[in-house]
């Protein structure tokens, strides 16, 4: 018996490529455009539930599982996920900003299916198919959580302790902050 290899799933939309497994966005010319992992991470997340509002927090729950993340750490990776597909947030092609609720990927994408594919060039035998949610979830690949798993516990873990400490710190100086001016208000009373 000969043993099959996974389907490979690729993401087409404007004059670029997505492919997850290799975790690479590419040109039109089918050269790599470099992107962070997390901004791929978040590039992905939003292709593959295209048209589809994308809240911060499902986005931030995604890309930084079980780390604690500013808002403003997300709004700078889809800054440059713009600035790495020509996108404008004033007049978005690919990503729309929907204020205070999360972002939406709006370009058409098409999906395409097949046992093996090439690097350089499409495959020609490829299905290709309008985006639909439930296919893309079905197919879409594991998250790459592997590479916070064992770090993200612990960054998770530091930064909610050092939080911790310092809002008791803040909370013991207000207490002994209101403790000393009772007393000295006792201590003045006429």
């Amino acid at each position: 018996m000969s043993e099959q290899s996974p389907p490979v799933t690729v993401y087409r939309f404007g004059s670029f490529v997505l492919e997850p497994l290799q975790q690479r966005l590419m040109d039109a010319s089918l050269r790599p455009i470099p992107l962070t992992p997390k901004a791929f991470d978040t590039l992905l997340c939003l292709v593959e539930r295209g048209g589809e509002l994308v809240s911060k927090r499902q986005l931030l729950e995604r890309v930084w599982p079980d780390v604690v993340v500013e808002e403003a750490i997300l709004a700078r990776n889809v800054a440059d996920l713009r600035k790495a597909l020509g996108d404008d947030a004033a007049v978005p092609r690919f990503i729309e900003t929907l204020p205070k609720r999360g972002y939406r990927f709006i370009a058409a994408v098409t999906v395409e299916s097949g046992s093996a594919m090439p690097a350089t060039a499409p495959d020609r035998g490829a299905s290709q198919r309008p985006v639909d949610t439930l296919q893309l979830v079905a197919n879409s690949p594991i998250p790459r959580a592997l590479e916070t798993t064992i770090e993200a516990p612990e960054l998770g873990s530091d930064r909610r302790r050092r939080t911790l400490t310092v809002g008791w710190v803040v909370a013991g100086l207000i207490a002994a902050g209101i403790a000393a001016w009772l007393l000295w208000r006792r201590a003045n009373a006429p």
